[in-house]
């Protein structure tokens, strides 16, 4: 690791039943019709990744991202026509769930009919650095590349064959240091259910890999991830597989959401037997951590 929707598509920043309300920087929209109808139930749109949920039906601001409810049942009694400022219609609906405690306006697309298939447990794993930060350097390449251009297609393969845990990848082409810390999304629009698992390689003199843990004592899953490292690269002995640090402000951000995730640091880029082992590896590294991710085998 180196030192370090809706109308407009525009992604909502609150979380919870008492979030904030944000502007959405829409002109006001004019209403073309609206329809009242018998209560119908509608579930959030399977894998959506965001949604303002309106507190008017002229969308002037937002309280709610719909994506942080994906198992919600919704109920909707109103519809409305919208003309968009570029002369285009849009239909949106009110919901409320069952206590009423979230409610508001949505873009219809963002809702189905059928209850979206449950998971037990949502991973979203996050290449680190990128968008100018370059992380660490060595070997001809930087962190931020080298995880994007060759860890990331491995992850993505075998993500694909496991179907009990749900699987998403953060969007390669940003930093969620910076989004979270510069903008106040990333980590701060993250599921609090959602697990998050970071890559990382490491630089400045060492070699081995090791991973940083959530709380003081790692997970079952923490155990898996170091025993990858330790199968293909070695553990760094500065910490023989894992350690607790207070000091990545990213990471602090998920700890106090009371969001798990672990944030392995796979090798010392700059160390060269350490990437010729995970240049040789790649492959079986990739396998192996989304086998202790899903706590399952891949054949």
């Amino acid at each position: 690791m180196g030192f370090a929707g809706g109308l407009l598509g525009l992604g909502a920043v609150a979380t919870t039943a008492n979030a904030t309300t944000v502007s959405s920087k829409i002109q006001t929209a004019k209403v073309e019709s609206v329809q009242t109808y018998k209560a119908t139930k509608y579930y959030t749109k399977f894998n959506l990744t965001t949604g303002n949920v309106y507190t008017s039906r002229y969308l002037k601001n937002y309280s709610h991202n719909l994506a942080n409810y994906p198992n919600t049942t919704w109920y909707s009694t109103e519809k409305t026509t919208l003309l968009k400022t570029n002369g285009k219609k849009a239909e949106y609906r009110y919901i409320y769930n069952a206590n009423k405690s979230v409610k508001g306006w949505v873009w219809w697309q963002n809702l189905q009919t059928k209850p979206a298939p449950k998971v037990k447990t949502q991973y979203l794993l996050v290449m680190g650095h990128g968008a100018g930060d370059a992380g660490a350097r060595g070997n001809g390449t930087t962190e931020a590349t080298y995880l994007r251009n060759k860890m990331l297609p491995k992850l993505k393969k075998y993500a694909a064959e496991v179907s009990n845990v749900k699987i998403t990848f953060y969007n390669p082409s940003h930093d969620i240091v910076k989004d979270t810390l510069t903008y106040h999304k990333g980590s701060y629009d993250i599921n609090k259910k959602t697990k998050v698992i970071m890559f990382h390689l490491d630089a400045a003199g060492g070699h081995g890999g090791h991973v940083i843990i959530h709380s003081k004592t790692p997970t079952a899953r923490d155990r898996r991830l170091a025993s990858v490292i330790k199968k293909y690269i070695g553990l760094n002995p500065a910490y023989q597989g894992y350690s607790f640090r207070t000091n990545l402000n990213n990471c602090n951000v998920l700890r106090k959401r009371g969001i798990d995730y672990s944030l392995i640091e796979t090798a010392f880029i700059d160390n060269k037997s350490d990437f010729t082992k995970l240049n040789k590896h790649l492959d079986q590294i990739a396998k192996g951590y989304i086998e202790a991710i899903a706590d399952r085998q891949i054949k």
